[in-house]
Order: structure tokens, then sequence, then C-alpha cells
């Protein structure tokens, strides 16, 4: 993500702290659920997300590489 890499390099903390905004807005705006609790094989999340979900009591985020939101 340009983002990140944009982060590591920035050294004024006004301009910091507006990416950190940039990257929270971002993250708000197309998270793919809302964990609301822990359960060993349950996940609460949209429709509207597709792809390989498959939660583990290990790893409730197995695959997200995968996911993605239908339109």
């Amino acid at each position: 993500m340009k983002i990140l890499n944009e982060i590591y390099s920035i050294t004024d903390v006004n301009l910091l702290k507006e990416k950190y905004k940039e990257l929270q807005n971002i993250y708000q705006a197309e998270r793919p659920y809302i964990g609301l609790y822990f359960n060993k094989s349950t996940i609460i999340y949209s429709k509207n997300l597709a792809g390989t979900v498959k939660p583990f009591w290990y790893n409730y985020l197995y695959n997200i590489e995968t996911w993605y939101r239908k339109n």
C-alpha cells in the first residue's frame, strides 16, 4: 500500500499525523467485518464479503488476502 511506504519516510510530525488519519479512514471504509466477540469458529461478516472466508479457532483471518467486497 502506497501510504504505508510514505509513512516510513516522513519526518514532519504534522504530515505524519495527516497520513495516519488517512490510513485510519481507509481502514474504516474498507475493513471487511467488525469483530464483536471471539468464538472458536464463528465470524460475523457482511454479505458483500467474498473469497475464501474460512475462520479457524487459531486464525480467524485465515486467507484474508483472498477476501474482497462484491459490489
